[in-house]
């Protein structure tokens, strides 16, 4: 078990508001503000994967922060 597997759905919020605010460029943002793109799409996305580790990294610091008062 990991944070991961156990609240894949916070993750997905997070990069979907991560994507929101233009942080993976304007066509991504658009995808997702249109509805085209969710969350556990992002994560698989070819064009995100030299980022992932990146990303994962910034969305596990901001599930922690979550958790924390």
């Amino acid at each position: 078990m990991s944070i991961w597997s156990d609240n894949p759905e916070v993750f997905d919020e997070w990069i979907e508001q991560y994507a929101l605010e233009g942080n993976l460029g304007l066509e991504i943002q658009r995808k997702v503000g249109e509805g085209e793109l969710v969350g556990w799409e992002l994560w698989a996305l070819p064009e995100l994967q030299a980022q992932l580790g990146e990303l994962g990294h910034k969305a596990e610091v901001a599930y922690v922060e979550r958790l924390m008062p």
